[in-house]
């Protein structure tokens, strides 16, 4: 990130990616607990998720595909 002079400033830098690093960690934590229900509503309907599947975060764009 760069300042108006257009010299680099680690400062605003850190700080912007603080923030994204938040938000990815809510975002992770909300498809944890949304993984966990929806397995929950599989096995009691007699099913299981067999492979990955790829979820849209509505909230940040984010995709979630199963891949590290």
């Amino acid at each position: 990130m760069r300042n108006s002079e257009h010299y680099p400033d680690p400062t605003a830098g850190r700080a912007c990616h603080r923030i994204e690093h938040d938000e990815y960690r809510n975002a992770l934590g909300r498809l944890k607990r949304a993984t966990k229900k929806a397995k929950l509503i599989f096995r009691e309907h007699g099913f299981e998720l067999w492979q990955p599947i790829v979820l849209r975060d509505l909230m940040t764009g984010k995709i979630f595909d199963g891949k590290k």
